[in-house]
């Protein structure tokens, strides 16, 4: 809710677009990815590798972190510290 009007706020789009999962192996998460949902490797560096999902916009990045037990965490490139 919006200033307590009632109204909500709601913002169209495609579905969540791009994913970002923090995990130990990304080339054992891409594989497990590919066999059960079909994803598509597209680009990859060292500490990176990106899929197109099964859906339209769908991307997936897996990404390689000694943190990645972390849970229920909003994870940003730009503000991580290694």
């Amino acid at each position: 809710m919006i200033g307590g009007s009632g109204d909500s706020l709601v913002i169209k789009t495609h579905g969540l677009t791009h994913v970002a999962l923090l995990v130990k192996d990304p080339e054992v998460s891409l594989l497990f990815y590919e066999s059960f949902f079909g994803v598509k490797e597209y680009v990859r560096d060292e500490s990176c590798i990106q899929a197109l999902g099964p859906g339209a916009h769908d991307v997936i990045a897996f990404v390689k972190s000694a943190s990645h037990r972390l849970r229920g965490c909003i994870w940003r490139r730009d503000t991580e510290t290694r």
